[in-house]
This record gives C-alpha cells, sequence and structure tokens, in this order.
C-alpha cells in the first residue's frame, strides 16, 4: 500500500527582526512547500524576507498595515536539514504561517 502524504503546518510564527531560522527540514524527509501566509497584524506598512535555504523567496517585500499576502501553489522542494529563514521590519508585527508535504 503506498504511503499518502498529506499538507502539514509547518511554521507559525511571528517574524523576528533579524534573519532567523523558522523551519528546519528533518534529516531523513524532503518538504514540499505548498503555501506561505504572511500577514501584517500592525496599521503602519512593514517589509518582510523569506530564503528557502539561503535562496530569496521574497525579498523586502512591502506589506500595508492590516494585510496579508498569500503565496498558493510554491511547490518549492527542500531536502533533509535545508533551512527556511525568515525576517521583518519589525520584530512580532509580521506573522508567517507555511504548510506543506513532508515524505
Amino acid at each position: 500500500m503506498p504511503l499518502l502524504n498529506y499538507v502539514t503546518q509547518l511554521v507559525r510564527t511571528s517574524m523576528a527582526a533579524a534573519p532567523a531560522t523558522v523551519y528546519t527540514v528533518p534529516a531523513t524527509k524532503t518538504v514540499v512547500l505548498t503555501s506561505i501566509v504572511v500577514v501584517n497584524t500592525n496599521a503602519a506598512s512593514r517589509t518582510y524576507t523569506i530564503l528557502l535555504d539561503g535562496v530569496e523567496y521574497a525579498k523586502d517585500v512591502n506589506i500595508p498595515g492590516k494585510t496579508t499576502h498569500q503565496y498558493d501553489n510554491v511547490r518549492q522542494v527542500l531536502t533533509a536539514t535545508k533551512i527556511i529563514q525568515a525576517s521583518a521590519s519589525a520584530a512580532t508585527d509580521v506573522k508567517l504561517h507555511i504548510s506543506g508535504v513532508t515524505s
């Protein structure tokens, strides 16, 4: 019987002001990212950056106050021990939610 893979929550956190690792792929796993949601909870505009294993996926993206950016169908593959890093122009104002499939 084949092993079924389901979309699951990988990251749900506030972004720090400096680049920080928010997820590390487990040593024996591969992850396919399916969606990324970024939420600015502050009334003021902020910027954010997301890096997938050191490569900029979104760099210095402006997000207006009280809005959401949604990236669907991300389809980025990260292999064992690869990392996701994120940062925002103001600590804790910008929230990050990442979903994916782990196999």
